[in-house]
């Protein structure tokens, strides 16, 4: 039992600063949403569906007390029920960020889950 407990601390950790950049892909019913997130603070977003593709950029920072990740100029195609939203808006949108095993993940709701990329 405590070597278990023991193992789940270990793959449990509060991401970093430097844990956050890199490729994340999140696949929805109505299309892909990429994020490239770059170490100097800077993201780039791409979402392709069958009848939009829209690039978009801006930049990013993490909160280190939750930890949450925000982006700033974002394009929110969701409408918040799992949906393509009728209209894109743009504002900030703050994603948490979870890290379990090494593997980082930004997560909004419980339906929207961006999965980091391997190299």
């Amino acid at each position: 039992m405590s070597i278990s407990l023991v193992a789940l601390v270990v793959s449990c950790s509060k991401p970093q600063s430097s844990d956050v950049p890199g490729n994340y892909r999140a696949n929805r019913a109505y299309g892909v949403e990429m994020l490239h997130l770059r170490p100097q603070g800077t993201y780039e977003q791409v979402f392709t569906s069958a009848s939009v593709s829209r690039t978009n950029v801006g930049r990013w920072k993490l909160s280190a007390g939750d930890p949450s990740l925000f982006l700033y100029d974002a394009l929110i195609f969701d409408d918040g029920w799992g949906r393509l939203a009728s209209t894109v808006k743009t504002g900030v949108w703050c994603l948490q960020v979870e890290k379990f095993a090494g593997q980082v993940s930004l997560v909004c709701g419980e339906s929207e889950r961006f999965d980091r990329q391997k190299p």
